[in-house]
């Protein structure tokens, strides 16, 4: 695990996603929720899917020696109208995508357990509508230690050699 796992994780998944969906035309990490005005202040080409890391919570308890967390993520898609695809449509069909790929993900890093309770929620509203964009987000859970391990302590040879072994049978 790095010490840099919650600064660089939106952009791990980004491309993931990325990769696995290469027909968006932009699909990156960001920082914190995003909306309406935050979409108007970007220059993003739709269709659009950006990642955050939303909030850290308690995990429900410990993974060994560290405490566990869970990492709430958004991805949040971005469409508007395309020739022959409404940009409802179109976003829905990429949350549903997301929703039937997300679980179990691990992002291929072994501090993170398997994506969870995935969700999806429209962000449109009339501020939305007149903007001529949709935009959804589909959120979900993901089990961390966000601890390094500590080293392990090299066995002292000492162990390996020796006598007979103790047994109950000895004084």
């Amino acid at each position: 695990m790095s010490d840099t796992l919650l600064s660089d994780l939106p952009e791990i998944m980004a491309a993931a996603i990325k990769l696995n969906m290469p027909e968006l035309r932009d699909c990156t990490g960001i920082s914190g929720p995003f909306d309406l005005s935050r979409l108007k202040g970007t220059q993003i080409k739709a269709p659009a899917v950006m990642v955050s890391l939303l909030r850290a919570r308690p995990g429900a308890g410990r993974t060994g020696p560290q405490p566990s967390f869970v990492l709430e993520c958004a991805a949040y898609v971005v469409t508007t109208d395309r020739t022959g695809l409404d940009r409802d449509a179109a976003a829905l069909n990429i949350a549903q995508h997301l929703m039937m790929w997300l679980p179990n993900r691990r992002w291929g890093q072994n501090c993170l357990g398997e994506a969870e309770n995935v969700t999806m929620q429209s962000l449109v509203n009339k501020a939305m509508i007149a903007s001529r964009a949709s935009l959804l987000a589909v959120t979900w859970s993901q089990p961390a230690v966000v601890e390094p391990l500590p080293a392990a302590a090299p066995m002292p040879i000492a162990l390996y050699v020796g006598g007979a072994p103790l047994t109950g049978d000895q004084p």
